[in-house]
């Protein structure tokens, strides 16, 4: 995983991404007890852990990236600073290993080895995303991208993300739709890990035209992103 990838980006995705369908939590709370321990990693600036702990959960908040890091200061977590593969928590330390939008950038048979260390025998995975739905204004976000950055190329599906990482597994999809002022769409896009920094000569650019597609799609001064919570359950 390149660490760096979110450095100056902390504040905006703070601000700017949304929260889990609360149906993730609800199927936590129906298989693992309150008050567990739970190691949430790729913590980012805690937008999942902070889920787990209004939820009842004791919480490791896993996070490499310094400026990530410095978010998560506070929130009730234990805050560990290590990658996902190596986390240096104790073995059989938790309940359940969480990994909200971030399973994309481990390395998928270190981070399942590193998961059999530190659970508990019969712990599980839980692998969550949110995901937008391919709508029309999907597209459109997608075309400025490739307009800006030849190398851009939207994330695979999630399922092509986990496949043969589990030994068994559910599913479970929530609608989670997101409804953004324009402060807050441009900041979700800018949030992105393919997205200029302030200090890129095209950030002007690129806001002025993430503006301009707010204008297209807004109605009473908010936009709607179709968006799910996808999530995949089970055992390492």
């Amino acid at each position: 995983m390149n660490e760096e990838k979110f450095t100056g980006k902390a504040a905006l995705y703070e601000m700017s991404r949304p929260s889990y369908a609360q149906g993730a939590i609800d199927l936590i709370r129906s298989e693992i007890p309150l008050w567990e321990k739970v190691a949430d990693i790729g913590a980012g600036t805690g937008i999942f852990t902070r889920q787990l702990l209004s939820a009842g959960y004791k919480v490791y908040a896993v996070e490499p990236n310094a400026d990530m890091r410095e978010r998560l200061l506070g929130c009730g977590a234990e805050v560990v600073c290590a990658p996902a593969e190596d986390t240096g928590l104790p073995d059989n330390s938790v309940s359940l290993v969480t990994a909200a939008q971030a399973f994309h950038w481990f390395d998928r048979e270190k981070f399942r080895a590193e998961c059999r260390r530190i659970l508990v025998p019969g712990g599980k995975v839980l692998l969550l995303w949110n995901s937008e739905d391919r709508a029309y204004i999907i597209n459109d976000i997608d075309a400025l991208c490739r307009r800006y950055y030849v190398k851009y190329e939207p994330r695979r599906e999630v399922h092509e993300d986990t496949g043969g990482f589990f030994t068994k597994h559910s599913v479970f999809v929530f609608r989670n739709d997101l409804v953004m002022d324009r402060e807050h769409f441009i900041a979700n896009r800018m949030s992105r890990s393919h997205a200029p920094r302030v200090t890129d000569k095209n950030y002007g650019e690129f806001e002025n035209a993430l503006s301009e597609l707010f204008d297209k799609y807004s109605s009473d001064g908010k936009i709607t992103i179709p968006n799910i919570t996808r999530g995949y359950f089970g055992t390492v």
